[in-house]
């Protein structure tokens, strides 16, 4: 079923669904000419597919593109491809590249006869572990954002997997390419974004997942400074646990084994090897992509993000909101029912493999008889979800609020969706919580798109309900007023109880706040939203190691040592045949084997 879906969406993807063939343009400060689509309903246009940068050398920094008038208008009325992830056969799928850092922009339509004001800019960063997805998935379409909150929307590519995170340097060089491409980005918006109705001085760089992971870096690092006002997390943070970045000797060590699989000794020896070959050899031993996570570029942060979070005057954001959902565990959405249940059957087991040194902690602070009515399903997806961003998240809400020159806007989504993927966990291990919200459901709330659930599939037509929309008018209006003003309750109507108003995290919590301090958070729930007590999620964050102190005297936690590099044949060239294109397959499969890699390597 979530196969047949992911195919039939990715066809979706070649053309706005929502748009006529009617058309929209915009003429550039340098006279170039750039042809989009307007809806069907007049009210929004849309450019897509617009290339913002150009990869010169394979591995190395991009460039921006630099696109002539003599070249003739720019026809931005179809996606382009999308970065390069999998070796998967052809599927009706979508075309991939490593020529793909393009773009695409969604304004109200308005915005094209020059007279309104210019518009608060949202620039989406696309989550799939550094290692999958695109910013053209239909649940990222940015029209009703554009047409309800009045606002402008960006979507982006960027290099995944070792196109983009092949730190093959001194200092960690190479090992953020992807987010060195996503801060090119936003230098194009920067200068171009004003032609569109936008206004590059209220810009705001958003992202879920990894995508949230990459703008915890962006916003504090001095290369992005100055190309946007605001920043938003959502379920993933940068300073602590499996999603922060590698440190330089990781990467180096993943370097070195890739380079031994390609039976090269630099990335000069690969320039004329195909891009399904370099992919290839960049699987390590269990077929998962070893380069998950981005390597400390010294040129992008200077510093471990922990520490730029800690210091006055590093963040480069004024105003930050972040948080997370209230059953986040990634292997949720990637796992079989069956096998995720028995998993969280196995409940003691499960947390003892996960967390060796203090396991009895975890035990009782999860325990699913004390809190969680003697579910073990919940108690599991809640424990994950915690530890992999709710609780660094927390942390790195209580740093920032001391540091930042603006305010910190904590939150917590708790809603179960139609498209929600706990919907099949639930019918098996008994779950009844109308609050549950798996990893990365609050995004079609966010987008407004609620025909698609946070795999970008198509959901099965239903009539949302009266609480679906009413939330889904609340987190737009949220979103929407915070990248307008830096304040998500500034208006009255911002929320279904127009007395509930979101108070930013206060400055001046203890250094470790999961020890000692609660953190405030705004609950985001169907039926009113509003703040909400977090002693018990402080409790049951202090039992997870990583947040009591700093590891190492460089402030790098140390992460697990990549396994030696395993003795193959060089690989058939997949692309003297029909290999050009990603399939559902070998992305689902390389998310199943990370998660996998995630949950059992966690704390050995």
């Amino acid at each position: 079923m979530l196969r047949s879906f992911f195919i039939t969406t990715w066809v979706a993807l070649q053309a706005a669904p929502s748009f006529a063939e009617a058309s929209s343009s915009v003429v550039t400060d340098t006279g170039l000419v750039i042809d989009g689509l307007r809806s069907a309903d007049g009210a929004v246009d849309a450019f897509l597919g617009i290339r913002y940068a150009e990869v010169v050398e394979r591995f190395r920094p991009s460039r921006p593109v630099l696109a002539s008038t003599r070249e003739g208008p720019i026809d931005a009325t179809r996606f382009g491809p999308i970065c390069y992830q999998s070796l998967s056969p052809p599927a009706d799928a979508s075309p991939q590249s490593e020529d793909c850092l393009t773009l695409s922009v969604w304004r109200p339509a308005a915005l094209a006869e020059g007279g309104a004001s210019r518009a608060a800019v949202l620039v989406w960063i696309h989550g799939g572990g550094f290692v999958a997805g695109s910013g053209s998935k239909p649940a990222y379409d940015g029209a009703a954002l554009a047409r309800e909150q009045g606002v402008v929307v960006v979507t982006l590519n960027y290099r995944l997997g070792v196109f983009g995170f092949l730190a093959h340097g001194p200092d960690g060089a190479g090992g953020m390419e992807g987010i060195r491409d996503q801060i090119q980005a936003l230098r194009w918006v920067r200068a171009t974004i004003a032609s569109f109705g936008g206004d590059p001085e209220n810009v705001t760089v958003f992202g879920g997942s990894a995508g949230s992971v990459s703008v915890c870096l962006i916003t504090v690092s001095p290369e992005a400074k100055g190309l946007f006002r605001r920043s938003i997390m959502q379920s993933g943070a940068c300073v602590t646990g499996d999603v922060q970045p590698y440190s330089e000797e990781m990467g180096a060590a993943k370097a070195a084994q890739f380079y031994e699989r390609a039976g090269a000794e630099t990335i000069f020896d690969l320039a004329n090897v195909t891009s399904s070959l370099i992919f290839q050899y960049s699987l390590g031993g269990a077929g998962v992509s070893e380069f998950r996570s981005p390597t400390i570029d010294r040129s992008l942060l200077p510093r471990h993000p922990r520490e730029l979070y800690s210091e006055a005057g590093a963040i480069v954001a004024r105003d930050i909101l972040l948080g997370s959902n209230t059953y986040d565990d990634v292997t949720l959405l990637i796992f079989p029912p069956n096998a995720y249940v028995g998993m969280a059957f196995a409940f003691e087991a499960t947390v003892k493999k996960s967390f060796p040194e203090n396991y009895e902690a975890v035990l009782e602070a999860y325990s699913p008889e004390i809190h969680y009515g003697g579910n073990k399903v919940q108690a599991l997806a809640q424990l994950k979800g915690d530890h992999a961003f709710k609780c660094p998240l927390r942390e790195l809400a209580a740093m920032a609020a001391d540091n930042i020159e603006g305010d910190v806007y904590l939150y917590n989504f708790g809603h179960l969706s139609i498209g929600d993927v706990a919907h099949s966990i639930t019918q098996i291990g008994q779950v009844k919580d109308d609050t549950w919200a798996s990893h990365t459901a609050e995004i079609p709330f966010v987008f407004g798109n609620l025909s698609y659930n946070h795999f970008g599939e198509v959901i099965p037509p239903y009539t949302p309900t009266t609480k679906d929309e009413e939330l889904r008018s609340e987190v737009m209006n949220l979103w929407a007023n915070f990248a307008k003003t830096g304040n998500p309750t500034a208006d009255d109507s911002s929320t279904q109880d127009s007395g509930s108003l979101w108070t930013p995290v206060p400055p001046s919590l203890p250094a470790f706040s999961n020890l000692t301090s609660d953190v405030p958070v705004f609950l985001l729930k169907s039926g009113g939203s509003s703040m909400m007590e977090t002693r018990g999620k402080r409790m049951q964050c202090s039992t997870f190691p990583e947040f009591a102190a700093l590891r190492s005297s460089d402030g790098l936690f140390p992460m697990a040592a990549p396994t030696a590099a395993p003795t193959i044949d060089p690989p058939e060239d997949p692309e003297s045949s029909a290999y050009t294109t990603v399939g559902s397959s070998g992305l689902i499969l390389n998310l199943v084997m990370l998660a996998c890699i995630v949950i059992f390597t966690h704390g050995n």
